[in-house]
């Protein structure tokens, strides 16, 4: 049976940020499409009309017209785009074989090209995303790769942050949904659960760029916000809103402000609940790249918008899985997040916003409280 399955990303062209090859590894060799194959070049408009389209789908669904067939067959033309035929072929393989124990895709890509969905591609043949068929794990290409020690991490300390306005006191859906943020490490470790400030209290301070600074120790950074896209110098990119996400100005978090101890060697999680929060702009690499290059094992975050009703109960069911019921530990990192998926996938219609959230770094890290 086909446990892992190694595929790698990279330009099809010297110095292309826009034209990609998709090569799997064969025998300990990586394996192309042939020069001049239908895979090997691909038009900017291609990863433009991907995330226009992702925005749209959730747009609809705040306006109550979802359109989940439409999203199915989107997502069924990028795997087609996006996939040589031969890695369709062992990716369709895999699955078959795989029973209950899913397989683990590791993506190992060039950062120009993080815009691709590959949680939320769909085969025709599996009829199935991947993100719920296959324990996907982004590696970004690295001279020396993060070592998965065979023990689980022991986690002494985690931080538990929220941006400003990410609820609503006016809106009465988000009460409770407040309280499942508190509740999102309980009951698994109360001793180390420490959220910061009161989001239906705007008196209340939000956490500053300086304040995690003052984090470089905590082994787990969870933070709730809003990401935006805002414009620098002609250039765009995404950023995690500490402050308020409509004020210009206001403390946020991307490529060029980072503190700089925040991605700390060998920080084992940072989870960023935001709409993109590890989306890259502008052929830039997302956070989640940024962070897991500048020394963080691992990363999750999201590549295109979600919706809150989602993205808290989805982060607690996350933890219970990675870290146990009573914090001595649960399952692997990639495990935890592809069964996360899977539950909402079953239980939710036409949200698909659980697709969104993707995994930096090895899928094989174990926690332990």
């Amino acid at each position: 049976m086909v446990k892992e399955l190694r595929i790698m990303v990279q330009p099809s062209a010297l110095s292309s940020k826009t034209a990609f090859q998709v090569l799997h590894e064969r025998d300990g060799m990586w394996i192309g499409p042939p020069p001049l194959g239908a895979h090997t070049a691909i038009a900017a408009n291609f990863r433009e009309e991907t995330e226009q389209k992702l925005k749209d789908f959730m747009l609809g669904l705040k306006r109550r017209k979802p359109g989940g067939f439409e999203f199915k067959n989107f997502c069924r033309s990028r795997y087609d785009g996006v996939v040589p035929k031969a890695v369709q072929e062992l990716l369709e393989a895999a699955d078959k074989e795989a029973g209950a124990e899913r397989p683990r895709l590791n993506v190992y890509s060039h950062e120009a090209f993080d815009w691709i969905p590959w949680e939320a591609l769909f085969s025709e043949k599996m009829q199935e995303y991947l993100g719920v068929r296959f324990e996907v794990c982004r590696l970004p290409i690295v001279d020396t790769p993060p070592v998965v020690d065979s023990q689980p991490r022991t986690v002494k300390s985690i931080r538990h942050l929220l941006g400003l306005d990410v609820f609503d006191a006016a809106d009465p859906a988000h009460a409770p949904l407040y309280l499942q943020w508190q509740q999102i490490f309980d009951p698994l470790v109360p001793s180390l659960r420490s959220p910061d400030g009161d989001p239906l209290d705007k008196a209340k301070d939000w956490p500053t760029l300086d304040e995690l600074e003052d984090m470089q120790q905590t082994d787990i950074l969870h933070i709730t916000c809003h990401g935006v896209k805002e414009i620098e110098d002609n250039e765009a990119r995404v950023a995690w809103a500490l402050g308020s996400p409509k004020v210009a100005g206001s403390e946020r978090v991307h490529e060029r402000n980072l503190p700089p101890t925040f991605a700390s060697q060998g920080r084992p999680l940072i989870f960023g609940n935001a709409c993109g929060s590890a989306q890259s702009s502008d052929l830039l690499p997302g956070l989640g790249t940024v962070l897991f290059r500048k020394g963080a094992l691992n990363v999750i975050g999201t590549f295109a918008p979600v919706r809150i009703d989602v993205a808290i109960p989805f982060a607690k069911s996350f933890y219970g899985r990675l870290l146990g019921g009573n914090g001595q530990g649960g399952i692997a990192i990639g495990r935890a997040l592809l069964e996360t998926r899977i539950e909402f996938h079953n239980k939710l219609d036409a949200d698909v916003s659980h697709l969104f959230y993707c995994l930096f770094g090895p899928g094989g890290t174990q926690f332990k409280v």
